[in-house]
């Protein structure tokens, strides 16, 4: 059984940044989550360098209070809202060894990323079976005002942060217990397992290390993301989970 897992996410605040700037999908702002993928090489770069300016650009924005690390490991659900109607789905951590056995090359170029950066900023995409019980978790855990909104294009999406303990548990083991589907990502989910198994860190089921996790979207079967928010919520894989 595959096991979703909340997370001290690093965000982008509502607060001090407008959120279809960092997170929409033009992204020519310097300040866009898609900077943290930039793997383009600029002229007197070293080994490394696009991975240290990315390392720097995360360091700089949290400086002037651009982004944050959430105080309390929490899931965060996202509605994206357009004309055909809407649709949910949740951030969290996935175990980097869930769907062992598919065994598809790992990118060794962005092994070296993640080893550089020590943060998740593209997630994997899984979808899973959503019965009328997980359906009510889902739409009670949005039923109030959202904690941070945005619009990009034709669309409009919501975002709760799921910090109390309780119903972030409630909906990962609903969640878990159901099937789980791989739909994007199954060599960034191998590159994950790779990056875990050599840092090769002991843990105890209470503080596992995360970097035996991946950042990871869930989404109902019944329901398609044309596009996920990367950078909505991304998972800094040093120390504990």
């Amino acid at each position: 059984m595959v096991s979703p897992r909340p997370f001290r996410a690093l965000r982008f605040l509502a607060s001090r940044i407008d959120l279809r700037r960092a997170l929409g999908s033009q992204q020519d702002d310097p300040r866009h989550a898609a900077r943290l993928l930039d793997a383009r090489v600029a002229p007197g770069d070293g080994a490394h360098g696009a991975a240290r300016r990315a390392r720097f650009r995360v360091a700089d924005w949290r400086r002037a209070g651009i982004v944050a690390r959430d105080r309390d490991p929490a899931l965060t659900l996202i509605k994206r809202s357009d004309a055909t109607g809407e649709a949910l789905g949740l951030f969290c951590a996935l175990p980097a060894s869930a769907f062992a056995g598919t065994d598809p090359p790992h990118d060794t170029a962005l092994e070296e990323w993640l080893d550089q950066t020590l943060l998740a900023v593209e997630p994997v995409v899984a979808s899973f079976t959503c019965d009328a019980r997980a359906r009510r978790a889902l739409d009670n855990a949005a039923d109030r005002e959202a904690d941070a909104a945005w619009t990009d294009r034709d669309a409009t999406f919501e975002l709760w942060v799921i910090d109390d303990e309780a119903t972030a548990a409630r909906l990962a083991a609903m969640i878990g217990g159901s099937a789980l589907e791989l739909r994007v990502g199954a060599e960034l989910l191998a590159t994950h397992a790779a990056f875990a198994a050599r840092r090769g860190q002991a843990h105890d089921d209470d503080a596992p290390p995360a970097a035996s996790f991946a950042l990871c979207f869930l989404h109902p079967a019944d329901t398609a993301w044309p596009s996920v928010p990367r950078g909505a919520a991304m998972l800094p894989l040093a120390g504990t989970l």
